[in-house]
């Protein structure tokens, strides 16, 4: 063995530790860092048990609740957690250490871990910013703390609040930060006082801490695009002497959570004004898609567009409220589309996922970068199973029957083995065994891209043409009374996606009535909110009873329910085939579009 004071070994000349010697240093010093974050990052997985886990789960709801108007969601799980097991039951985390550390052959390693059993709350400024680390000075312990961070910006003055962990690499005052780190840029509020004065208080509570936030002036940092869907959002809002009071937060929550690749913020505005008229934020007055598309000088398609996307969002904070607070299943009445095409923004998340495939990022920064860079370029397709798949979108959203049977016809030659293929070609046909052959290799071709880990397989757009499929075919079986079939279907729909982003249950409820399982049809019924769509709950609950009593609908009956949709008794009379499932409806109260869904599905009950 050499020694450190021995010639080096290469021949140099030099001592071994002044030579190679300093290679193996810095070879052993990346050792046992990589050693310290594999542990760190272990603990969530090995330091918890499934009770734990419950009761983080519990947690996480609270803040949520507490916490959703002043910071974003995964900022408050981080919070949450971290507040947890390093303070409040820091037992699981030193326990876990106390582990490690038995199993620790390296006294380097040791020695960090003994000290990281002492975890604490800093709330300091930042004195000094050196090359790789900045100086912190604790206001509760009069201490200058050192902790490491790459300056891409100055927070010097700056305050600092979030849990660190004491740390002996890099000195007697060193420490290690933890995610939850968060600077305070300016003071306009007092806040820094209050912090302190809650933090000397003995029965302080960590959450009490981030609930200071909330006294703060609520300045976001939007950039310049999005100040602009601000101001012309604000600008309908005046303009129409709306209250700003829901829809401004809703939209900032948006903004704030949300990556928006749009080319006009008009665009955007848009979309967020006909959410607020879709969900009555601003009253019961209502305006269609083409009159706001007029305001803001956007297409009636492009209102369409970020209308899913925020609609999506203020689905997900519904359902999110709705889980913490009640068992009430979550319910797609308030998801205003239905229809066997795809929504609108589903092609451009398709493109986003297959562009980010082609490419590998180290960072969040870098893949927000490249999606930027490349939102105004028209999507080349790789393959021609993606030059099919573009066609079928373009197919979808084409303005006339013959240019929707063209661009079908064009993917098909492509690609004939993708699954909206299938389903184009599918409406084309008029052989019922054609038809049905079609709907099945629709359904066999995307199973394969089918990721059945997530939690709702709707959220992951590969998966879409999947449960395209499955609903398209089921909707098919209903016409042709084959209702056992179509049960099948929608049942493993809402299997994988409990969510239920397509309106599954309504089909549910009209699938159990036609099989005489009026039980079953009223307890799914039952578990969706009736005050959102009347006229819908009006007549499917009319046709059920009317039905498990074997008793004719009359003349009385139809005129309560003229008076919540205008369009149904005319339809009703008229006593047309409905017809194969619509491919796409916006449903909104007494609207045309919904007479439409309600007459397909009471069409063959009545």
């Amino acid at each position: 063995m050499v020694g450190r004071n021995d010639p080096c070994t290469c021949g140099s000349g030099k001592k071994y530790k002044k030579c190679c010697g300093k290679n193996n240093v810095v070879e052993l010093s990346a050792v046992i860092n990589d050693e310290l974050t594999r542990i760190s990052n272990s603990f969530i997985a090995d330091g918890l048990s499934s009770r734990e886990y419950r009761e983080l789960d519990t947690r996480i709801g609270k803040w949520n609740l507490e916490l959703r108007d002043l910071f974003e969601e995964e900022l408050i799980e981080i919070l949450a957690l971290e507040s947890f097991y390093y303070i409040e039951r820091a037992e699981f985390w030193i326990n876990y250490l106390k582990k490690q550390i038995a199993k620790q052959p390296r006294k380097q390693v040791i020695d960090v871990l003994t000290l990281w059993q002492q975890p604490f709350l800093l709330f300091g400024q930042i004195t000094q910013e050196l090359e790789n680390e900045l100086i912190v000075k604790d206001d509760l312990r009069d201490i200058s703390y050192a902790i490491p961070g790459k300056i891409t910006e100055s927070h010097l003055g700056e305050w600092m609040l979030g849990i660190v962990l004491p740390d002996s690499r890099r000195g007697e005052h060193g420490l290690t930060g933890t995610d939850g780190i968060m600077f305070i840029h300016n003071d306009s509020s007092g806040i820094v006082a209050r912090i302190r004065d809650t933090l000397k208080s003995s029965d302080k509570d960590v959450l009490d801490v981030y609930r200071l936030f909330g006294q703060m002036e609520k300045v976001y940092d939007f950039t310049t695009f999005q100040q602009q869907v601000v101001d012309l959002t604000q600008q309908y809002l005046a303009d129409h002497s709306y209250e700003e009071d829901i829809v401004l937060p809703m939209l900032t929550g948006f903004l704030l959570n949300n990556e928006v690749n749009a080319k006009k913020p008009s665009a955007v505005a848009a979309g967020v004004i006909q959410v607020a008229h879709d969900f009555e934020l601003i009253g019961s007055a209502y305006s269609t898609l083409k009159e706001i598309g007029a305001y803001f000088n956007v297409s009636s398609a492009t209102v369409s567009k970020y209308r899913d996307q925020v609609g999506d969002f203020v689905m997900s904070k519904i359902e999110h409220s709705k889980e913490e607070n009640s068992e009430q299943i979550a319910s797609p009445e308030l998801s205003v589309d239905i229809g066997t095409d795809p929504r609108g923004t589903e092609r451009f998340m398709w493109e986003m996922v297959k562009r980010t495939q082609q490419q590998s990022f180290e960072t969040a920064e870098s893949l927000n970068a490249f999606l930027s860079g490349k939102m105004n370029e028209e999507y080349q397709p790789v393959n021609k199973e993606e030059q099919a798949q573009l066609f079928c979108y373009k197919a979808y959203e084409a303005e006339t029957e013959e240019l929707r049977v063209q661009l079908a016809n064009e993917a098909a030659d492509k690609n004939s083995n993708i699954a909206d293929v299938h389903l184009l070609l599918a409406e084309q046909s008029t052989h019922k065994i054609i038809k049905e052959n079609h709907y099945l290799k629709a359904i066999r071709s995307s199973i394969e891209n089918v990721d059945f880990t997530i939690d709702q397989a709707w959220n992951y757009v590969l998966n879409r043409p999947y449960l395209r499929a499955l609903f398209t075919y089921g909707a098919w079986l209903i016409t042709e009374n084959r209702h056992t079939d179509a049960l099948k279907q929608f049942s493993h729909i809402f299997e994988i996606n409990p969510q239920d982003h397509q309106g599954v249950r309504w089909l549910l409820v009209v699938t159990y009535m036609h099989l005489g399982f009026y039980e079953e049809a009223d307890q799914v019924l039952n578990q969706l909110n009736s005050d959102n769509h009347q006229a819908i709950f009006f007549y499917l609950e009319l046709v059920m009873d009317r039905k498990e009593l074997d008793l004719a609908i009359n003349h009385v009956d139809m005129s309560h329910g003229e008076k919540l949709n205008k369009h149904v008794i005319a339809m009703v009379a008229e006593g047309k085939d409905p017809g194969a499932f619509p491919r796409s409806l916006t449903i909104q109260a007494g609207s045309m579009d919904e007479a439409k869904l309600i007459y397909w599905m009471i069409s063959g009950l009545i």
